[in-house]
């Protein structure tokens, strides 16, 4: 019997995005759902939007809130849900009609606490790329999933890409600022004995947009992810100390997401390339010789104990520098 989903829309400046992600919530399989956009103050049409399709759908409901950022909309989406499992959607992404069902079969199929899947990941105005690699589903423990989300396997921290009991997302709320996602998972993860794990990435279509917050310049809130990594850090030590590598390849994908997405001078590029890269050296051998982590993951890592020139040369990153 199908049990009722909410699927909690946060929304903020995204009207050239939003009707088209509506709409592919709306021809979901899954016939059990609900629709909740989350208008954080967005300052555009969108809005009126939301109020539109809330009086043209009945499982559609619209609630607008003052602007607070991602996780404090995700938060507010969470509380007004009638459902007992969440799905999150990005408004400026969009998802295929069996999205929702797959992620449903998939909890049911293993009586888990969490279902998660791939996603595809696509660049506005580029074509995308889907990856012809796929895996069977399976049941994973909860130390397995957080070291594949965070070495950079097949699965993400990422909100998207999964469906959650709502009990957890309100034992862990999301905080505020940047990285939330990153910040909360591997805490939500921790309380789930039972992790299923489903390759169904062509669902999900997580759109990098021009202007996004993460591929802006450089300013003093990115810096927040390092607070996150030293909070991962001391979790990890204390809870599965004996795959502490991950909390090195944590600081990797901080180093790597900052100097690859974020725009700044050629002195800020060295501060945060020189950052960590005593540790990624001393942890360097250990990362190479562990064939759970990803051959992706240890490339970076590799770039990471050179230089900073090196590295821009090898990703083609020299125009993102002021």
């Amino acid at each position: 019997m199908e049990q009722q989903i909410s699927v909690v829309v946060p929304i903020y400046k995204v009207e050239r995005y939003l009707d088209k992600c509506i709409n592919s919530l709306l021809s979901q399989t899954y016939h059990n759902l609900e629709i909740v956009l989350v208008d954080d103050g967005s300052p555009d049409n969108c809005p009126v939007l939301c109020d539109r399709y809330a009086q043209q759908y009945e499982n559609v409901k619209t609630y607008h809130k003052p602007n607070g950022g991602l996780g404090t909309a995700r938060n507010y989406g969470v509380e007004k849900a009638s459902g007992n499992l969440i799905v999150f959607v990005d408004s400026d992404d969009y998802v295929e009609p069996t999205y929702v069902e797959d992620l449903w079969c998939l909890f049911s199929k293993y009586n888990a606490d969490i279902a998660i899947t791939r996603i595809v990941r696509e660049y506005e105005g580029k074509q995308r790329k889907v990856s012809k690699k796929y895996f069977s589903d399976y049941k994973a423990s909860k130390k397995d999933v957080i070291f594949t989300a965070y070495t950079g396997g097949k699965i993400s921290w990422g909100a998207y890409g999964k469906l959650f009991k709502k009990k957890l997302l309100q034992q862990y709320p999301f905080p505020t600022g940047l990285y939330e996602d990153a910040a909360i998972m591997y805490k939500i993860i921790n309380e789930c004995d039972i992790c299923a794990i489903g390759d169904y990435h062509h669902n999900y279509h997580y759109v990098t947009r021009n202007g996004s917050i993460l591929i802006r310049s450089l300013e003093q809130k990115h810096y927040h992810i390092f607070d996150i990594c030293e909070e991962f850090s001391l979790f990890i030590s204390q809870n599965y100390p004996d795959i502490s590598i991950i909390s090195v390849l944590f600081y990797r994908r901080a180093v790597t997401q900052l100097l690859n997405l974020q725009k700044m001078n050629k002195a800020e590029f060295k501060q945060i390339f020189y950052r960590y890269r005593s540790l990624f050296r001393l942890n360097f051998l250990k990362v190479l010789k562990d064939r759970r982590i990803p051959t992706k993951t240890k490339y970076y890592l590799t770039c990471l104990c050179t230089t900073p020139w090196l590295y821009k040369l090898q990703y083609g990153i020299l125009g993102m520098l002021k």
